[in-house]
């Protein structure tokens, strides 16, 4: 019986997955927020919604008299500060809803961007990373949602929220080279270099560390959010406690930052240039 050298028909042939380029990722940060931006779309609110140009214009109107260059009663004088009161006012909402709106985009567009990194560690072979990466972004966005979910915004929020988006852009990084220095494995397990071996062991070690005291410290922040974003609110008399504890959390995430910034160069600097690993990856191929 002659072998079969054609496939069956039922059975097309299925072509293997490619393989994601692995690329760094460093998130785009949330703050500070664009005040152009911000200008422009409430501009463009006005203009759209009556509920808002008129009294904006009843404001702008009622500005002329209240500023002496009408005649007018005591009357009318009330009735010009009330109008321009009342557009202060919706101008104020009308910002915050701008506000919230950035910061809804910034951290969808992070999200999409930590997904991004997700689906290239997982098509990599680097699956404990992929995992990794999935539970920080989960516990980014309950601290995000806890931040911001009255709707209220302050410095405070802005503070911690700028330090949990610098935490989790180093620890993008971070599992990015970790992930390289994975694929460096068999090499230096062929390499018959003991100083290798432990120069990896060394370097991933601290890497490995250094991420889960970033997610602890992360995790913290998210526990202790009430009394970060308000102090006090539950026990008045707490509130110098509250603070205290405030600031001792955000020097942590600093310190975070800065450790994490630190091992991430060292990473670095333990990689192939890009021309040896491409040729590597070449030689492979061959």
């Amino acid at each position: 019986m002659a072998a079969r050298t054609s496939r069956s028909p039922d059975r097309p042939h299925r072509a293997p997955l490619a393989r994601m380029d692995l690329t760094p990722i460093r998130l785009r940060p949330t703050f500070p927020l664009d005040s152009v931006r911000i200008r422009q779309m409430k501009r463009q609110a006005l203009w759209q919604s009556p509920r808002l140009w008129l009294p904006w214009l009843g404001a702008q109107i009622a500005s002329l008299f209240d500023s002496g260059q009408s005649p007018g009663s005591s009357g009318l004088g009330r009735l010009t500060q009330a109008a321009i009161q009342y557009w202060q006012d919706l101008d104020s909402e009308l910002t915050a809803d701008v506000v919230r709106k950035l910061i809804t985009d910034s951290n969808r567009g992070q999200d999409q961007q930590l997904v991004q990194l997700i689906g290239q560690l997982r098509t990599r072979g680097s699956r404990q990373y992929a995992i990794s990466m999935g539970k920080f972004l989960l516990l980014k966005q309950h601290v995000e949602q806890q931040l911001h979910g009255d709707g209220e915004f302050n410095e405070r929020k802005q503070e911690i929220e700028s330090l949990v988006d610098s935490l989790c852009s180093e620890v993008c990084q971070k599992l990015y080279h970790l992930a390289q220095l994975e694929e460096q494995l068999a090499d230096i397990l062929t390499s018959r270099d003991p100083d290798k071996l432990t120069r990896l062991q060394e370097v991933r070690g601290a890497g490995h560390r250094s991420v889960l005291d970033a997610y602890a410290s992360l995790y913290d922040t998210a526990q202790h959010l009430n009394i970060l974003v308000k102090p006090g609110q539950e026990a008045p008399h707490r509130k110098e406690d509250d603070l205290a504890a405030l600031d001792r959390l955000i020097e942590v995430l600093r310190d975070e930052h800065d450790l994490a910034r630190k091992v991430h160069d060292r990473i670095r600097r333990e990689l192939p240039q890009d021309d040896e690993r491409q040729g590597a990856d070449r030689t492979q191929r061959e």
